[in-house]
């Protein structure tokens, strides 16, 4: 028996855009990783920045004008590790809506491989059902031709 062409159409398609969605899903997650890591080398960074300023003003003093830049390239490290949080939580969202796509189209997938298996079992059960009757009908001429002598 020949499987339905539209339904084999539908599933192709389905496959691609699953495929095309874990793919998407998957440049997602890369980008929300390099973002995370940018994230963490930025608050290393800072935080080093910050161990070197206070050693250096417990240790022996630093000049008001050493103390001001200090503070200055803090504050935009840390205005750079907020902008870098932004990213992470955008790319975060990012994944959510490639994941709830990815899902959607694994379901659609799924959905057309069902429809396709129970039109697939439905046709073999009219075929069986045919056969039994052609059978049947064998069996039955067959059993009226021994009871007639001509």
């Amino acid at each position: 028996m020949k499987p339905d062409p539209t339904i084999t159409l539908l599933i192709e398609r389905s496959r691609e855009n699953y495929d095309l969605s874990a793919r998407a899903l998957g440049q997602a997650t890369a980008q929300r990783d390099r973002q995370t890591q940018k994230l963490r080398t930025l608050e290393d960074y800072r935080a080093e920045y910050r161990t070197r300023m206070e050693r250096q003003a417990g240790g022996g003093g630093m000049a008001m004008t050493e103390l001001v830049n200090f503070r200055r390239f803090i504050a935009q490290l840390d205005q750079a590790v907020e902008q870098q949080q932004r990213s992470v939580q955008h790319a975060e969202h990012a994944i959510d809506l490639a994941r709830t796509r990815w899902q959607e189209a694994n379901r659609q997938l799924k959905s057309y491989e069902v429809l396709q298996t129970r039109r697939a079992a439905a046709a073999e059960q009219v075929a069986n059902r045919k056969e039994q009757r052609e059978s049947d009908a064998f069996a039955q001429r067959i059993a009226q031709s021994r009871k007639s002598p001509f």
